[in-house]
C-alpha cells in the first residue's frame, strides 16, 4: 500500500459537514522542456500529466477527495413554494388562508431536511478552485477543505 494510499485510508480526524468536501492535494512535479520557437522554459507537470507555465498564476489544484459530507440542504425559493401550494391546495379539504399557510409551513419543513447528494466521492481526482479552499495541517498532513462547489471538475 502507497504512502497516499494510507493517507487515504487513514483519514478518520476530519467528517466535513454539508456540501464540504476534504482534499488532499497532490504535489507537482518540475520539468524542463523546449517549446516549438526554441526557446527554453520550465513548466510544470501535474499529477494528471498537464503542463502548467511558471508564468500563470496558480489558482487551481489537483487533489483527491478523502472526505465527503452528508450533501447541501436544499433551501427552496419562495416561487417554488407558493407553485407548490397552488398546485396541491386543492387537493386539502379547506379553502382559507389557514389551509395555504399549514401547506406553506410543510412545504417549507420537508425542504429543510432534504440534502442535495454530492457529484465527487471519495477517491476521485479533482480540481480544486484554491481561492475558495482553507487550508489546514492535521498529523503533518496539509489538506484542503472546500465547498463542493469549488470543485472545478473530477478528472478521469
Amino acid at each position: 500500500m502507497t504512502e497516499l494510499e494510507n493517507t487515504v485510508e487513514k483519514q478518520e480526524w476530519v467528517r466535513p459537514l454539508n456540501g464540504m468536501v476534504v482534499v488532499l492535494p497532490l504535489a507537482e512535479r518540475r520539468e524542463e522542456t523546449v517549446d516549438e520557437g526554441g526557446l527554453a522554459m520550465d513548466l510544470r507537470k501535474s499529477e494528471g500529466g498537464v503542463y502548467i507555465p511558471d508564468n500563470v498564476d496558480q489558482e487551481a489544484i489537483e487533489g483527491l477527495v478523502v472526505a465527503v459530507g452528508a450533501g447541501a440542504s436544499e433551501v427552496p425559493t419562495e416561487a417554488f413554494v407558493d407553485a407548490l401550494v397552488e398546485q396541491f391546495h386543492p387537493l386539502l379539504r379547506g379553502d382559507g388562508w389557514e389551509t395555504k399557510s399549514w401547506l406553506r409551513e410543510q412545504i417549507r419543513e420537508i425542504a429543510a431536511n432534504l440534502k442535495r447528494p454530492m457529484d465527487v466521492k471519495i477517491g476521485d481526482k479533482v480540481l480544486v478552485d484554491l481561492v475558495h479552499a482553507t487550508t489546514v495541517v492535521l498529523d503533518g498532513v496539509s489538506f484542503n477543505i472546500v465547498p463542493e462547489d469549488a470543485i472545478l471538475g473530477v478528472l478521469q
